[in-house]
């Protein structure tokens, strides 16, 4: 009756440059600096994934974008790029992504629906402990629909001691998949999914909760002294202040 659970997949190849491979992205990325900002609201929790790197669970909500819709394949089609840069104190790019989203909509009304209303970006991605300023560049086709900037400060972890990560929260969430409930995190594929006692925390770029709807916070404590050891029942949190 034994149950095994691993990876698909496992490779230590230094991964490619995905911008240096990507000349809208990279474009993008050099006019990010004099773009205009766009209304924004942005969430960057961040979860330990070894000493001092962090995963970083990037949400923004922004404005409507101004994305102009073509007919492909009988299907109104728009393609938006969106570059990432992270920023050090000394202005050196400490991490970078880029990455095309595509949307497909079978009318112009629904197509004329989407660019009414606000926009919903997520990624994650990763990032040594320090301080930065994240900056992330909106385009579509040559032209640039602005950028989003929002200062990140991992705090240093060694591994060794106590420690809490950031902090998600959100309006929204759903009941978990209960195989995607039972694994490790570290043994799900792709992104990472905010999971606690089967229900997955869905984040948004705004921190807010109205008074008549739920109000959700995720965060994951980190106990070494816990390794090789089911944690349940161990470790008890008796007073969390949210600022």
């Amino acid at each position: 009756d034994l149950q095994v659970m691993a990876r698909q997949g496992y490779c230590t190849v230094k991964p490619a440059d995905e911008i240096a491979a990507k000349v809208a992205g990279k474009a993008l990325e050099e006019h990010a600096a004099a773009a205009g900002e766009i209304p924004a609201a942005v969430q960057l929790p961040y979860f330990y994934v070894a000493p001092n790197v962090a995963l970083v669970d990037l949400a923004i909500d922004t404005a409507p974008l101004d994305v102009k819709f073509e007919k492909v394949n009988g299907k109104r089609h728009a393609e938006l790029d969106v570059v990432g840069q992270a920023l050090a104190a000394d202005g050196a790019v400490a991490g970078r992504f880029a990455e095309t989203v595509k949307f497909d909509f079978g009318s112009d009304r629904e197509a004329d629906a989407f660019r009414r209303q606000a926009y919903r970006y997520q990624h994650q991605f990763r990032l040594g402990a320090g301080s930065y300023k994240v900056r992330i560049a909106f385009g579509a086709g040559p032209r640039s629909l602005g950028k989003v900037e929002t200062p990140l400060a991992i705090e240093p972890w060694d591994g060794k001691r106590l420690a809490l990560s950031g902090m998600a929260v959100s309006s929204q969430a759903r009941e978990a998949a209960d195989l995607a409930s039972e694994l490790d995190p570290s043994l799900l594929e792709g992104r990472k999914q905010l999971i606690a006692q089967s229900r997955e925390i869905l984040p948004s770029g705004d921190r807010r909760c109205l008074r008549n709807e739920p109000c959700y916070v995720y965060l994951e404590v980190y106990d070494p002294t816990l390794a090789g050891r089911d944690p349940a029942g161990e470790r008890r949190i008796v007073d969390l202040q949210i600022d």
